[in-house]
């Protein structure tokens, strides 16, 4: 996500406030915070940005309603086989494992919650939705008409976007096909 957005959900949503953090190289790991203090939202796609700001929103109405100040911490933001993943923790609800993964985009997805009622399920119940719609909205241009995409050799990562973003994606690879042809003339 570009950085304007990025900050622009930092500002709108004071929990998602990252440090400033000194570093040598400009992504630089700096040990002892979380992958999503480092980077932010840099792991995810600009089409996201709308489908994040209403996660955010229905987090701070579900804190809101139950009278809690926001104490999620966010762990990483990211798009992994062309889904949205929000990791993240709630204290006394800490969680090593986020994800088991395959290779075919398969796998289990484990949320920090309690027992069905708890307030903790309820947040896990909310992050579980749009992680499920983000499979439907464009990473590029958030249009609500979008398919994971996985042909070889456009897409080197499995990505969700719709009809036009994938057919930009194709051309821009013959593009880059044409001007190494072009480089080597």
């Amino acid at each position: 996500m570009k950085k304007e957005l990025d900050e622009k959900l930092q500002a709108r949503f004071l929990w998602l406030k990252r440090p400033e953090l000194e570093r040598d190289r400009e992504y630089e790991y700096v040990p002892g915070y979380t992958i999503y203090e480092n980077w932010g939202f840099s792991e995810v796609s600009d089409g996201w940005y709308e489908l994040i700001y209403k996660l955010c929103e229905e987090i701070e109405t579900a804190y809101g309603n139950e009278n809690r100040p926001i104490d999620m911490i966010l762990q990483q933001v990211k798009s992994k086989f062309g889904h949205l993943c929000w990791y993240y923790s709630i204290p006394g609800h800490e969680q090593g494992v986020h994800a088991i993964d395959s290779v075919r985009g398969q796998g289990i997805r484990l949320y920090p919650k309690r027992d069905e009622n708890s307030f903790e399920n309820q947040i896990a119940e909310i992050v579980s939705r749009y992680e499920k719609l983000s499979r439907i909205f464009c990473e590029s241009c958030g249009s609500d008409k979008a398919e994971l995409r996985t042909e070889r050799p456009y897409f080197r990562w499995v990505s969700t976007l719709c009809e036009e973003c994938k057919n930009k994606r194709i051309r821009s690879y013959h593009e880059r096909d044409i001007e190494k042809d072009e480089l080597i003339d």
